[in-house]
């Protein structure tokens, strides 16, 4: 008997061992699920209905990571309590057309999303209420859309986004308060079409954003909140902020690394803010600022790689605050400002890459500004400037990249100004509809007309301009027309001086329409011999101008071959 009670005793005894391991086992391997969450779903997961969302803790009890991505959308979800127990999500986080959804309760312990957070279309959603303790988006964070939404304050743990920031139409949403542990923006930040956003004050601890920094469309007056930012690496773009009076909270901003475009504000009255900025990399556009009196905010930019574009400020009247800029890389254009007078302001910008273009300026009376200009790397066009006197300050100009265009200027009478530029530069000419202007023989027309490059079209003009005939004329009876231009040689005369007649001789290579022009020394027309065909080879023409008196005359041979022009003394 004592012999068995041992027995059973030693059976009990192994039996509780054996318990105790398994216990531990289990334990050990309970533990580490317990200290890091326990992953169920290794790939994506929709919900579009509000029973699925409520069965996922049946489904998948003690879930609190899920590997892939989550989207929730449906007509008929009003709450997200079955997510409750989820901590991270490994992809994206989309939660978009929830008609019925008011806010993210049941998202509490929500604290990562590797991926994006994107919430839009929520027509009734009305805050982010539920998502209190998120402090980490790994790409873009997304708020588009959501008719009702009036605060995103429960975003105000988060600490990381690392893509870029999108907050657009989102009617009811007065401020951005949330967002103020946000530091950077790794891609880019647009703020658009939230019509009763007043306050920026949440983004005051954003230093750098890396890509474009758009402000569009919304209800604020100023930016305030911008005071810490110091570099936009992509385009700065403020634009159709109707309400808009001062962009002074920008004044830290040091560098922008796109384009500056700055339009429809229409209230806005200064630029005041960017004097940080001593160089523009892309381009400048100050476009549809109706108070805006001059550029003053941009006194420290030297240079502007790309175009510059000023069109429709109009109460604008001079280009001052771009007086450091010595160079613009591409096109100058510079339109539609009708209280524009000047361009002084441009004082020291020596090089245009592109092409300038002046129209429909009505006020502008002269290109005072330009006068350091020496190249212009495409074409010139100046039109539509109805009080447009002068060209002068096109003086120092010596070449063009293509076309030279001046056409509808009803008070320009002369192309003074133009006369440096090498005709060779010029691709083609149109002068026409300056009805005052009598003046285009100057010498580098008169160049460019002796050997056209291209098309020629001069019409509409006043007399002295009213046909390339009438201009080359004019040439010639200016000073420099027989000294200073070379004209085709093909004329001889004898004898030369004469007394009462001399032969002209001059010799064709092929066919040619030939017209014969005699001239006295101030230009005005002695003879017009009668215009005709004439065969390949030397042609005579004899001229008797008993009736005219003693002095110096010009023949002028226009063929198809080019124009011919000899002196010739009558004693």
């Amino acid at each position: 008997m004592e012999l068995s009670f041992i027995s059973l005793r030693e059976a009990k005894q192994g039996i509780r061992i054996r318990t105790v391991s398994l216990l531990c086992l289990i334990l050990l391997m309970w533990i580490p699920q317990v200290l890091s969450g326990q992953s169920c779903i290794p790939d994506s997961i929709t919900f579009t209905t509000q029973s699925q969302i409520d069965s996922f803790p049946i489904n998948y009890p003690s879930c609190t990571e899920i590997e892939g991505g989550v989207t929730i959308t449906g007509d008929d979800i009003t709450d997200l309590y079955g997510l409750s127990d989820i901590t991270l999500i490994g992809g994206g986080l989309r939660i978009y057309d929830c008609g019925l959804l008011t806010k993210l309760s049941g998202l509490n312990n929500l604290t990562s999303i590797n991926g994006y957070l994107s919430i839009e279309y929520n027509y009734w959603l009305t805050s982010l209420s539920g998502i209190y303790d998120l402090t980490y988006i790994g790409d873009y964070l997304k708020i588009w859309n959501n008719t009702n939404l009036h605060s995103i304050t429960s975003l105000q743990r988060v600490t990381y986004i690392g893509g870029y920031l999108e907050i657009a139409d989102n009617n009811r949403l007065p401020s951005l308060a949330g967002l103020s542990k946000i530091t950077s923006i790794e891609g880019y930040l647009l703020i658009e079409k939230n019509y009763n956003l007043i306050y920026l004050s949440a983004l005051v601890n954003v230093t750098s954003i890396e890509g474009d920094l758009i402000l569009r469309s919304n209800g604020f007056s100023n930016l305030a909140g911008l005071e810490g930012l110091t570099a936009v690496g992509g385009n700065l773009s403020i634009y159709e902020n109707f309400f808009l009076t001062s962009i002074s909270a920008l004044t830290n901003l040091t560098f922008v690394g796109g384009h500056i475009i700055i339009g429809e504000n229409y209230i806005l009255t200064s630029l005041t803010g960017l004097e940080g900025l001593v160089s523009i990399r892309g381009s400048l556009v100050i476009e549809d600022i109706s108070d805006l009196p001059n550029l003053e905010g941009l006194d420290n930019v030297t240079t502007n790689d790309g175009y510059m574009f000023i069109y429709r400020n109009n109460v604008l009247v001079n280009l001052t605050g771009l007086d450091n800029v010595t160079s613009i890389g591409g096109y100058l254009k510079v339109s539609n400002t009708h209280n524009l007078t000047s361009l002084s302001g441009l004082d020291n910008v020596t090089s245009i890459g592109g092409y300038l273009e002046i129209e429909y300026n009505n006020k502008l009376t002269s290109l005072a500004g330009l006068e350091s200009v020496i190249s212009i790397g495409d074409y010139i066009a100046i039109y539509d400037n109805d009080s447009l006197a002068s060209l002068t300050g096109l003086n120092n100009v010596t070449s063009i990249g293509g076309y030279l265009k001046i056409v509808y200027n009803h008070t320009l009478s002369s192309l003074s100004g133009l006369d440096n530029i090498n005709a060779e530069s010029i691709e083609y000419l149109n002068l026409y509809a300056n009805y005052l202007l009598s003046d285009c023989a100057i010498l580098s027309i008169c160049n460019y007309l002796k050997n056209p490059s291209g098309t020629t079209e001069i019409h509409l003009n006043a007399g002295g301009c009213k046909s390339p005939e009438e201009v080359q004329d004019s040439c010639i009876a200016n000073s420099f027309s027989i000294d200073d231009l070379h004209f085709k040689e093909g004329l001889s005369i004898h004898p030369n001086p004469f007394t009462t007649s001399t032969t002209i001789e001059y010799e064709l290579t092929e066919p040619s329409l030939v017209q014969l022009t005699i001239y006295n020394a101030i230009g005005e027309t002695s003879y017009v011999a009668q215009e005709g065909i004439k065969q390949q080879g030397k042609h005579t023409f004899t001229w008797s101008p008993s009736h005219l008196p003693k002095g110096m005359y010009y023949a002028v041979m226009r063929s198809e071959e080019g124009v011919s022009v000899i002196k010739m003394i009558k004693q």
